[in-house]
């Protein structure tokens, strides 16, 4: 199966040009769009890495530093195995996550409908799994694409019985620094487009008395700094949950929402560089440890459009472990 590569980009030059700052720039305006990380290069410290910590333009799992631990004039050149090595574990960090709640719901029998804009990432998961997928590009803000996919559902696999919104985006920074673009990016892929696949799918839903399942995050139930948009988006799609279920009791339509702690692929890696952070993060956890995507996660969303939760609607699911506890 071809997998899609990521685009490789290299900021160099001389001391004190400005490098980090043009990095910063980059992952502000672009985050939101793209999936981005950051591999810096320092001779003895890792001071670039912990200047766009600092300044929040990506998740902090996202940006690594390796130190050559050389002089100058050698460091490009004895440190490019190292450098690749962190490029090769990010890229393979950071895949289409996603995959692994497709993957659960194809063994358990079921037939997905799947959008992204990732064109070449659909294929490659239609040419695996066949045809008990089907893939749609597409932006989710857009109403007409909500349309296409339920349509899609029904003529291909002859009804829609779960829906599940689990699409977002949002750039990373602190709420003073936010735009308006950044607003309407949350918004759009998060609230926005969790509504239009709602609404889009309720004459199907009621049909086949189904289930919605959208997703939460830690970010807006427990206030995670420099996530400000993102927290918003998320929290309001909670209130619309809860909403919904409500109005949607009479036709038994069932919806809920996940907020899932996972020790994703990503994690993993992060977990492996920086294991006294991991073990301080898992140690916050009641549980002990990071839920398993596969084994901890996707099986309360599948368990959630299954007809074993037919008695369960207007809930939140924090699949963390314990970590966060809802009033």
């Amino acid at each position: 199966m071809n997998q899609p590569r990521a685009f490789r980009l290299g900021v160099a030059g001389p001391v004190g040009t400005g490098k980090s700052s043009i990095l910063a720039t980059l992952c502000r305006e672009l985050a939101g769009e793209l999936s981005m990380a950051v591999v810096t290069n320092d001779i003895y410290t890792d001071e670039d890495a912990r200047f766009l910590r600092s300044a929040g333009v990506l998740p902090t799992e996202r940006i690594r530093a390796v130190e050559t631990g050389a002089c100058p004039h050698t460091a490009i050149r004895d440190d490019v195995s190292a450098n690749l090595d962190a490029v090769e574990d990010l890229e393979e960090a950071y895949g289409p996550l996603d995959l692994v709640l497709i993957r659960v719901f194809v063994e358990r029998g079921a037939r997905v409908v799947v959008v992204d804009l990732q064109q070449e990432a659909g294929d490659a998961l239609v040419a695996d799994l066949g045809d008990a997928v089907v893939f749609i590009r597409g932006d989710v803000s857009d109403r007409a694409v909500a349309d296409l996919a339920v349509d899609t559902a029904v003529e291909r696999f002859g009804a829609l019985d779960a829906l599940v919104n689990n699409a977002s985006a949002s750039r990373v920074r602190p709420f003073t620094e936010q735009t308006e673009d950044d607003w309407k990016l949350a918004l759009d892929t998060g609230l926005f487009a969790t509504r239009n696949f709602m609404l889009a799918a309720y004459p199907e839903l009621r049909r086949s008395q189904g289930a919605v399942i959208n997703f939460a995050s830690g970010a807006g139930t427990d206030g995670q700094p420099n996530q400000a948009s993102y927290a918003a988006a998320k929290e309001a799609i909670r209130g619309l949950s809860r909403v919904v279920a409500n109005e949607w009791a009479a036709d038994q339509i069932r919806v809920n929402v996940v907020a899932p702690m996972a020790r994703t692929a990503g994690v993993a890696a992060w977990a492996e560089a920086n294991p006294e952070q991991y073990a301080l993060s898992a140690a916050k956890v009641p549980l002990g440890r990071f839920g398993d995507p596969r084994t901890d996660v996707a099986p309360v969303i599948a368990f959630l459009a299954s007809d074993d939760a037919r008695y369960i609607t207007g809930q939140t699911l924090m699949a963390d472990g314990g970590a966060i506890k809802l009033r």
